[in-house]
């Protein structure tokens, strides 16, 4: 069973507190920081084929999470 990644602090203001949410549209996910709003790039949520809109969900949360620790760090 794989653990859900943790997000690292936010590069800008420090805050520990990193959501995911819709970006552009519902096909796309990002991980922003509910302290000072920074996001990460979006990441492809799946919408057709194998599998239910909440696994798709979950899998996008994840994939944005990864998205936001892969920033360059300073």
């Amino acid at each position: 069973m794989s653990t859900e990644p943790i997000a690292l602090p936010c590069p800008f203001c420090g805050g520990t507190n990193v959501s995911t949410c819709e970006g552009s549209t519902f096909r796309w996910w990002l991980a922003q920081c509910d302290e000072c709003g920074a996001t990460s790039g979006e990441v492809r949520k799946q919408t057709i084929g194998g599998g239910t809109d909440n696994e798709w969900g979950k899998k996008a949360h994840v994939d944005a999470i990864i998205r936001w620790n892969e920033r360059v760090m300073r």
